[in-house]
């Protein structure tokens, strides 16, 4: 299972707090495009933007050749990125925290969405969280805001 949960948006539909929750053995793609599997409606994402993929060895993140490009802690994703509890995803003007990875289950693609009002999810979510994130990192990854 993988779970990311949003930190800053510019765009009031997707508020701070919201938390997705992955999980399956097909790829999770996000994107504003019709087909996303978390689908965001903000000019900044690609139809496309990037992937969430499973692995024998957990979770990974890649980037589809987004307009605007994608970053994993302050650098830019040229390749396919394994991903970890404390990371943090740039992708369209949004920042991500992964709060929460584990090995992906076998069953098909799952994705649910929990508000900042779901706050059982939001305790869990920050419960999972292994290490903290530097102060310096979030100063640059809140550098793709400006």
């Amino acid at each position: 299972m993988l779970r990311i949960k949003i930190i800053k948006s510019l765009v009031p539909e997707y508020a701070p707090g919201t938390i997705y929750k992955i999980d399956g053995s097909s790829p999770v793609t996000l994107g504003r495009g019709s087909k996303a599997d978390i689908r965001i409606e903000f000019r900044k994402f690609s139809r496309k933007h990037l992937q969430f993929v499973p692995t024998s060895q957990g979770w990974c993140v890649k980037d589809l050749g987004s307009t605007n490009g994608s970053q994993l802690n302050c650098h830019d994703i040229e390749a396919i990125e394994p991903l970890h509890a404390g990371d943090r995803i740039g992708a369209g003007k949004f920042l991500f925290n992964v709060t929460y990875v584990s090995a992906p289950s076998q069953g098909p693609k799952q994705v649910h969405i929990y508000s900042k009002a779901d706050k059982r999810e939001d305790e869990l979510a920050t419960q999972h969280v292994s290490r903290s994130p530097e102060d310096e990192l979030i100063a640059k990854m809140e550098g793709i805001f400006d």
